[in-house]
């Protein structure tokens, strides 16, 4: 029946199968949790490099679409300048055609015109005006212009730089 030779040694045995088993068991746990750190660290490198990628790319658009915005708000800038430019030719020409009006007279006695309330009814030319007068006048007007081109140009630029960031923005949101 029983063996009492073998049944001294069966506690040993069992001893070293579950020590064999822990054994195994704990080799097999180190060598999961290393091959999950390893592929974490292979997922981390590869999220880093997606994330390296898409931010030269990203870098390389910007430098892109500032190129091209300077280049419209220069663009803007010269129109304007041009503008300016033409403004002052012809302040300056209207400065010259006044040559021929009377200058200002010194005295309130000197002057033979006589104000009235009444409307003009031909319109109002400045036909009237004294030379000095006509030219501040003129020089006022184009000082006048000037500001409202400046500030024209202004809405301009910013609607440009709006309308840009707005379709980069739109363009590269969410990739």
């Amino acid at each position: 029946m029983f063996n009492l030779s073998t049944l001294g040694t069966l506690p040993y045995k069992v001893i070293s199968i579950i020590l064999i088993l822990g054994g195994l068991f704990f080799w097999h746990t180190t060598q999961v949790e290393l091959k999950v750190q390893q592929a974490e660290a292979n997922v981390r490198f590869e999220l880093t490099q997606q994330y390296n990628k898409r931010t030269i790319e990203l870098k390389d658009l910007s430098i892109k679409a500032q190129t091209e915005l300077q280049n419209t708000v220069t663009k803007q800038q010269k129109e304007h300048r041009d503008k300016v430019h033409n403004l002052n030719l012809r302040i300056d020409d209207l400065s010259n055609s006044l040559s021929n009006r009377p200058g200002r007279p010194s005295s309130t006695s000197d002057i033979s015109i006589n104000p009235s309330n009444g409307t003009c009814t031909a319109g109002c030319t400045g036909q009237g005006l004294f030379k000095d007068d006509a030219k501040f006048l003129g020089w006022f007007a184009g000082q006048a212009e000037e500001l409202k081109e400046g500030l024209v140009q202004c809405y301009r630029q910013y609607d440009t730089v709006k309308e840009t960031l707005d379709k980069f923005k739109a363009d590269n949101a969410g990739k």
